[in-house]
């Protein structure tokens, strides 16, 4: 289970070369040369968030994220 005092947002340079699902809306997205993921304080990344969910705000973002807390 997620622990959500723990979750960041992280913004990275991309390295990957293949598409990603969000991690909110599990649209697969094609990945640029940046990637915003969901990361626990020791940088371990849970996944991605694809542009559609991060235009909505952290405050959407955050209440996505507790609702997932419950089943990743």
């Amino acid at each position: 289970m997620l622990k959500l005092n723990t979750i960041k947002l992280q913004i990275e340079c991309n390295s990957l070369k293949n598409d990603q699902a969000c991690l909110i809306c599990s649209e697969h997205l094609q990945m640029n040369e940046a990637r915003l993921l969901v990361c626990n304080d020791r940088g371990d990344s849970y996944g991605d968030i694809c542009p559609n969910c991060i235009i909505k705000g952290k405050t959407w973002i955050d209440s996505q994220l507790y609702q997932l807390g419950h089943t990743i």
